[in-house]
């Protein structure tokens, strides 16, 4: 059996399992072919070689397996490194396309209003008023034209805003909503608007000096969202 394994093996694998055995490939195909003619004490010792051979056989397949593994192991992270790569190059290719600055959220800590506020929300806690499972974190009444705003507290130019919808229900509320920009606070300008339902919107446009940046439901609805973030 061990010399059937041995003729079946790949030709590294049997000169490895060989070396580790310490035997003779020629020797023991010899002893297979003159059977019980051989004395007892050199059957003892080939059959001793046989086994050896069959462990050595067994440690050399495995080996080869083991290093087969671990270069695939290595393919699978060169793979996943180039796919970084390129994630992290067209992220940067389409700032540049659209020349929005993403890595400044322009709205953090800046204080902001809604046309009215139906719940105290607390997204931390994924809790709004008496209701649990949401990460919103404001919730208007049905307003005639519900609206977000956010003051920047001084003008800034402004080229792109990320708005995350609410995702446990309800995103339809938000639509069609309109993103428009305000120096002043009382006249507005419309930038970008959204027809379709959706979970994330990035709408970009031209650079715009702005202080008022609001988002505004373009009907009779309620308005909430998970995150509004506004960047040069």
């Amino acid at each position: 059996m061990a010399l059937a394994a041995l003729d079946a093996a790949d030709p590294a694998v049997r000169a490895a399992a060989l070396r580790a055995a310490g035997a003779d490939e020629t020797r023991l195909q010899r002893l297979a072919l003159s059977g019980a003619e051989a004395a007892p004490a050199e059957l003892a010792r080939e059959a001793a070689e046989l086994r050896a051979l069959a462990t050595a056989l067994v440690a050399a397949a495995c080996s080869d397996e083991t290093t087969l593994q671990r270069l695939r192991r290595q393919r699978r992270r060169r793979m996943g490194a180039a796919a970084a790569l390129l994630a992290f190059g067209a992220l940067h290719a389409a700032q540049a396309l659209d020349g929005a600055d993403f890595r400044t959220d322009l709205a953090a800590g800046k204080p902001w209003h809604t046309s009215s506020v139906a719940f105290d929300c607390r997204p931390a806690a994924k809790r709004c008023g008496n209701h649990f499972g949401m990460t919103i974190f404001f919730h208007t009444d049905e307003d005639p034209s519900p609206w977000f705003v956010v003051d920047l507290e001084q003008e800034q130019t402004v080229s792109a805003v990320r708005v995350r919808n609410r995702t446990d229900c309800c995103s339809w509320s938000a639509i069609p909503l309109v993103l428009e920009l305000s120096r002043d606070g009382q006249t507005w300008q419309e930038v970008a608007r959204r027809e379709r339902n959706f979970r994330n919107w990035v709408p970009s446009f031209p650079p715009t000096l702005t202080r008022w940046v609001r988002l505004r439901v373009d009907r009779p609805s309620m308005l909430h969202l998970e995150r509004v973030s506004v960047y040069r």
